[in-house]
Parts: C-alpha cells; structure tokens; sequence
C-alpha cells in the first residue's frame, strides 16, 4: 500500500454542482492499495511523536480555551495535579449518585494520585481525544477494508514501545478509569449509546471492589513529587 509519506497534493479548488450544493476537488498522487492493513507500527509512530513531543513546559494540565466532548464544555481549569482534571467531570448524577460518590473518593485518587508522588510524575502531553477505528481509518464509503483496527494487540505494542507510567501495575485500571468518563459522556449525548451506562456501572463496581480503601490501602511514598505550580506564570 502506498505510504502517506508518498502522497503528494498538486491541486485542490471548489466546484459548484447546483445552486445549493458545493464540492471539491483535489489532485494528489496516485497511490496503489490493497487490502493489506498496515503494521501496527505505522499508525503507532504518528501517536507516539505526539504524545512525546507535545509536553507543556510549564508542567501544568488543561487549555487555555473551553474544550468540548461533542456538545458538553469541558473543564480544563489549569492545575499541576493530573486528577484534578477528572475530578469535576465525575461530579454528581442522579443515576450514579451512590456508586459516583464512593468511586470519586476511592478510586480516583488511588490511581491517579500515585503518578505523581513517591517520585514517580508524568507531563502534560497532547493526546488524540477520540482514538478509536472510525477516526483513523479510511472511507468506508469507497473502501471497505477496515484499517488501523485498535484493539488489545494496538494496546500492547504501544505499551511495550512506549511504555506504561508507574505504577505499571495500574495501567489496565487507570485505562478504564479513562473509559468510564467517556462512556458516560458519549451515554448522555447519544440515546443509541445508553447501555454504556450499564457497562460503566459495572466498571465502577469492579474498581471500588479492588480499591475499596481508596489511598489508604496504596502501600508506597505518596509524597508529592513535584511542588505546585498552580501560581505559576501560563
């Protein structure tokens, strides 16, 4: 298959089809494909050079302008403290009040908080916000392939290449503490998604049950590792 690399753009304009309607065009290099989905590798490189060279170097996590899950604001309040950005997103809801409640207490803190304390930290990077197939792949409306398939296989090379943040033995834990947030997100914005709530229900039992004493069962240095830099100049 031809390597993006390869693909060179010579012309692109806007044509007009009808009075209400517009399209375009483009030019480019003619590159022969197969069916061959690509080596793990290839997609692997583009997302490590992001996640390795975009650190923010003044160490602090958030944006300086509102970010958006679909429709819901984010917020992205600027704080040295990596959970302090999950920690208002996983409020309160009627529905997982009681669950919600003992998973942001417990669980939250026990895997986010050892990050960055005992002398282990981590950095700001940029990270692709929706990685999953429907967005690095290739049309399906003129190719029926699917490519850069993500799944346990993409995880593990990516693990093994880049590496996994200590406490390693969190990693699994800490990727589906990330999945609970987005599940209910994406439950709350789309109808047809509603039975991720159910799934996130379950996922949040099974962590309370592993961490039910929260930072009290940690046994390891909790102390920070970095002073704050919340007053710091952005």
């Amino acid at each position: 298959m031809g390597r993006t690399e390869d693909c060179r753009v010579f012309f692109y304009n806007k044509t007009k089809r009808d009075a209400q309607a517009s399209g375009c065009w483009f030019l480019i290099t003619f590159l022969e494909l197969d069916e061959t989905p690509p080596r793990i590798s290839e997609p692997l490189a583009v997302i490590s050079k992001l996640h390795r060279d975009s650190v923010l170097p003044t160490g602090m996590f958030g944006f300086h302008i509102t970010t958006f899950c679909g429709p819901p604001p984010m917020i992205v309040d600027w704080t040295d403290n990596c959970g302090g950005v999950l920690d208002p997103m996983l409020g309160e809801d009627p529905e997982l009040l009681k669950l919600a409640e003992e998973f942001i207490k417990k669980v939250v803190p026990r895997l986010l908080q050892p990050l960055q304390t005992g002398g282990r930290n981590i950095k700001p990077s940029l990270c692709h916000r929706d990685l999953w197939d429907g967005n690095i792949q290739m049309d399906f409306q003129c190719m029926r392939s699917p490519r850069y398939k993500v799944g346990p296989d993409f995880v593990r090379v990516y693990r093994n290449q880049i590496g996994a943040s200590e406490l390693t033995a969190d990693f699994d834990d800490r990727n589906a503490l990330y999945a609970v947030r987005n599940n209910i997100i994406v439950a709350g914005m789309w109808p047809r998604w509603a039975h991720l709530l159910e799934t996130s229900n379950e996922e949040i039992r099974r962590l309370i049950a592993k961490h039910p004493k929260g930072l009290a069962g940690f046994e390891g240095d909790l102390a920070p590792t970095v002073k704050s830099k919340v007053n710091a100049k952005l």
